[in-house]
């Protein structure tokens, strides 16, 4: 008999149905959304390369007003949130997503290269779940918040 036509034993047979299956319904989940906000580009290009693992839906904005029009018309599972921005902090926006009944418990993380006391106090009074470096995201926050 040769190994095209051999027949799987029934209890690998009905584990590999019970893999595909599984498989099968994780491709048809909805893809959660999570908000990447930062004025930089490239920061925004580091951050969906770190998270491109998670195969979700990342949307990427450039400010806290492009942020909050999105807010407007999509839920997010997640925010991460440049602190410093032009026109209007990441503080600014997090008053404002937090304003929002629809977005006041999403969990925002702030990035930041600021690390003192004041934005620390500030971000978790705002309802942060944690701080990071924008530029140690992949090394550091990323690999916590992925597999935690």
């Amino acid at each position: 008999m040769s190994s095209s036509s051999r027949q799987v034993p029934g209890s690998v047979g009905s584990e590999l149905a019970g893999a595909n299956a599984r498989r099968e319904e994780a491709l048809a989940r909805e893809k959660v959304k999570i908000l990447l906000v930062d004025d930089n580009p490239d920061n925004l290009v580091s951050l969906e390369a770190a998270l491109e693992t998670l195969d979700e839906d990342l949307v990427s904005a450039r400010s806290g007003t492009e942020a909050l029009r999105y807010l407007l018309e999509n839920d997010f599972a997640a925010i991460l949130l440049d602190v410093k921005m032009p026109e209007m902090d990441g503080f600014e926006a997090a008053e404002l997503i937090r304003s929002r009944k629809r977005s006041q418990h999403t969990p925002i993380l702030f990035l930041t290269a600021y690390r003192n006391e004041e934005h620390l106090f500030r971000g978790y009074d705002l309802g942060a779940v944690d701080f990071c470096s924008s530029q140690s995201f992949r090394k550091y926050c990323a690999p916590k918040w992925l597999f935690s």
